[in-house]
């Protein structure tokens, strides 16, 4: 709105986390230059969704006109292109996952199974396309404060008090339009469709915490980009929720995290001897990786057979204790599971099969629930000295606090005050398992990363009371625990 362009962060709008978007500022002073939230009207009250009433509503001639966006503008540079041989065009029936929307809001879908064909079946008790039927689109209107704002075209306003439209998040399939929710005096048609040149106006409609409609882990993987991304954006701050693995039933405990990111704030504590599929596990196929059994501690001298006779030793230590609190992960003994880094990352492996040796390559996969995955490390030896700044680790260790802007570490307490034992993250000094010995309880916490430093050594992230190094590298047959965030 207004004359002047508007920034858009993620911390107020539905657009990507970490980014921007310059809304263009009106073409048109004559416009009625009305903030978005004029066209946040009333919603049937379905399961998950309603729209808040606005107090703004008022106008001799019914509602608000609003403003106008095309849809370049609506879906924040998401669709822009007019012709379908544009790169933004998908080949499948889609849904934007950005919009102007306030953060925690988004477009509602259109089309066949779109909201506002499910909105105008509820209001009116039709399929939700209305034709010459004046008494029912009034229902219709007066129901949703249906403005007959017409639209803006070819530098003007066109068919104000003769029809009206908002823009949906669903694309259409003739290259150059998408969903619309359409109306007139006397009819209502919520499968519409126009071009993305025009401008119309954008209601929102807010999202529950879908997070409660999830039960388990793996239910991440059957959600779009933009259901993600209302996830995320529902979930509350400073909050764990609790959600099952389904391979094996245990509880782990996640959270948004400061890096806008979902994690898990336990550690993983999958069996060995697991067989994992890419049906419930982050693998691309059936039966494609089975963890070792679980070893046991030794004295420190006498090694399991196989522990620890290459650099791609694949082993695995589960303590029966799994705890997800500090006590307990001390010298007297460990908590939850170990694994070397190519148990890990099942196999460290890239997506054609091949061993993952270079120094900052990421693996493809990992013993993660699916839909989740190993967090990367970046590489701080390479060429480019900013590399470790590629990696989660030190986008997390950042978000809580940690300076790593002039190299991967800090010899600084920030960390482990900020996302150590007992906070919101709760990393744990829980030590690591090595050459048959328990070794740093309670003084030390290591956190495995997909990502190689050679073909010998794997990153992670490392930390103590007073130190925090996010793309630290060791011997991958080294058994560290492991976090896993969303895909």
């Amino acid at each position: 709105g207004g004359n002047n362009p508007i920034k858009l962060t993620s911390s107020d709008t539905n657009i990507a986390t970490g980014t921007t978007f310059m809304l263009p500022g009106s073409i048109s002073s004559g416009w009625t230059d009305e903030n978005i939230s004029t066209w946040i009207t009333p919603m049937i009250n379905t399961a998950s969704e309603n729209i808040v009433p606005s107090d703004t509503l008022s106008q001799a001639n019914g509602w608000k006109v609003g403003v106008y966006y095309n849809y370049c503008a609506a879906s924040v540079g998401t669709y822009c292109s007019a012709q379908g041989a544009a790169p933004d065009i998908p080949d499948t029936l889609i849904d934007s996952p950005y919009d102007i929307c306030p953060a925690g809001w988004r477009m509602p879908t259109g089309g066949p199974s779109g909201e506002y064909q499910a909105l105008a079946t509820a209001i009116t008790g039709t399929n939700g396309n209305i034709d010459n039927n004046e008494t029912t689109t009034i229902l219709f209107r007066n129901t949703f404060h249906a403005s007959l704002a017409g639209d803006f075209r070819n530098e003007q306003a066109e068919y104000q008090n003769t029809f009206g439209s908002q823009w949906s998040s669903t694309y259409v399939f003739d290259a150059t339009s998408m969903y619309d929710l359409f109306y007139s005096v006397n009819s209502v048609h919520a499968q519409s469709g126009h071009s993305r040149q025009w401008g119309f106006p954008v209601r929102c409609v807010i999202n529950a915490p879908v997070i409660s409609g999830l039960t388990t882990m793996q239910d991440f993987a059957n959600l779009s980009s933009r259901e993600k991304a209302n996830v995320v954006a529902s979930m509350a701050d400073n909050t764990t929720y609790q959600l099952d693995d389904s391979r094996d039933g245990k509880t782990y405990n996640i959270a948004k995290l400061a890096d806008g990111k979902i994690w898990m704030t336990s550690n993983l504590n999958l069996a060995g001897g697991t067989t994992l599929s890419s049906d419930k596990s982050d693998v691309p196929s059936t039966n494609y990786y089975t963890l070792p059994a679980s070893t046991t501690i030794t004295d420190g001298t006498s090694v399991p057979p196989d522990q620890f006779s290459s650099y791609t030793g694949h082993y695995v230590f589960n303590t029966g204790n799994e705890t997800t609190a500090q006590t307990g992960c001390t010298s007297l003994g460990p908590c939850n599971s170990y694994y070397s880094w190519t148990v890990a990352t099942a196999g460290g492996k890239d997506a054609s099969g091949n061993d993952v040796v270079a120094d900052g390559a990421d693996t493809a996969y990992s013993i993660c629930p699916k839909g989740w995955r190993l967090p990367t490390s970046g590489n701080a030896n390479a060429e480019d000295s900013n590399n470790w700044k590629k990696g989660d680790f030190y986008v997390l260790a950042s978000a809580y606090g940690a300076n790593l802007e002039n190299q991967q570490y800090e010899v600084s307490a920030t960390f482990y005050n900020n996302a150590g034992p007992d906070t919101l993250p709760n990393f744990l000094l829980v030590g690591d398992y090595n050459n048959g010995a328990f070794y740093y309880g309670g003084s030390r916490g290591s956190y495995w990363s997909a990502t190689s430093a050679s073909a010998t050594n794997g990153h992670y992230m490392y930390f103590e009371p007073g130190i925090i190094d996010s793309a630290y590298d060791y011997d991958r047959r080294v058994g560290f625990p492991i976090r896993c965030l969303v895909r």
